[in-house]
């Protein structure tokens, strides 16, 4: 009963979206700004880019190319109807536009040793712990006796944490697993859920396009329980074991 109840209801919001005579399009961004992704730029395009295949099957889509630098703009332009986008869900940006669910995390995490039991932000008491941000140094300053490192590398944040220098390090979710499952592995481990929403969403202007928010989070969902979410991730190499609920 509540899968039909679920299925009438997204039969209702694709009616909506697919009110206009053509598919909607969306925007792609290129630079994923501000994110820093080192060499993960092809695989962040690839997931989006299958995503937004697999959401078309049954949302009307077309994906189009854009200049990153007026990605937002000609959004609010209405040049295309929505963006996938690494752009965050601060509260003064909702003051333009509206965002979906995160479909992919890519906030810091807590990396530690294998055997340490370290699994959340108040655990790091009295630790030494490495950032390489101003904004991860936000994240635990105010945390009893914590006591911050600042690196300018995330190899050497890393390698701090396997000799015990430090008992932990805060590194982005897509390096600190392709770390700990080469590199380190059985040596370090990604300790924590992703501790921001930092993500990639679908991205409107504001007050524009709710019917399409609400019916890409669904689908997303629905990519979720069918497994083929976990497929797409394992496809483009992208972890996403442990996420944190919005």
């Amino acid at each position: 009963m509540l899968k039909k109840i679920s299925t009438l209801l997204l039969l209702a919001l694709l009616c909506c979206c697919g009110s206009k005579t053509h598919p909607q399009k969306v925007a792609l961004d290129p630079s994923w700004y501000p994110l820093d992704l080192e060499d993960r730029n092809a695989q962040l395009v690839g997931f989006s880019t299958e995503i937004l295949q697999k959401v078309s099957k049954k949302i009307p889509l077309a994906k189009v190319t854009t200049d990153a630098h007026y990605l937002l703009e000609d959004l609010l332009q209405e040049k295309y109807e929505a963006v996938l986008s690494s752009f965050p869900p601060y509260n003064f940006n909702k003051d333009r536009f509206d965002f979906s669910e995160s479909y992919l995390m890519l906030g810091p995490v807590i990396v530690v040793d294998k055997s340490s039991d370290i699994s959340s932000i108040k655990q790091l008491k009295g630790k030494a712990v490495g950032v390489l941000s101003d904004a991860n140094v936000l994240l635990i300053e105010s945390v009893p006796d914590v006591l911050i490192h600042q690196y300018s590398s995330k190899a050497q944040a890393l390698e701090d944490v396997n000799l015990k220098v430090l008992d932990a390090a805060l590194i982005d979710i897509l390096s600190a697993y392709a770390y700990c499952e080469d590199l380190y592995q059985d040596r370090l481990k990604v300790g924590s859920a992703p501790l921001t929403n930092e993500g990639l969403r679908l991205i409107t202007a504001r007050n524009k396009n709710g019917s399409l928010i609400k019916a890409f989070n669904q689908e997303i969902h629905q990519l979720k329980q069918s497994g083929e979410y976990q497929k797409m991730l394992d496809k483009w190499g992208l972890p996403q074991k442990r996420e944190i609920k919005k």
